[in-house]
């Protein structure tokens, strides 16, 4: 599970089937795009994306 300061990584391909970040600062929604299509050209989707106490979670599933 990757805790984040206000980014989002793009993932790398091939990595594990799901994996888990968690933003604890404000999401910046620009920055989260980027790293949503980066997720996506290695193989992932979003298979959840929650709040909880703040924070903001995804979970990432690879589908490639």
């Amino acid at each position: 599970m990757g805790l984040l300061g206000g980014a989002f990584s793009g993932g790398k391909r091939g990595g594990a089937h799901y994996e888990v970040e968690v933003n604890r600062d404000n999401l910046n929604a620009g920055a989260f795009e980027k790293a949503a299509n980066e997720r996506h050209e290695n193989g992932y989707r979003i298979a959840q994306l929650f709040e909880q106490g703040g924070n903001t979670v995804v979970v990432w599933e690879r589908f490639a």
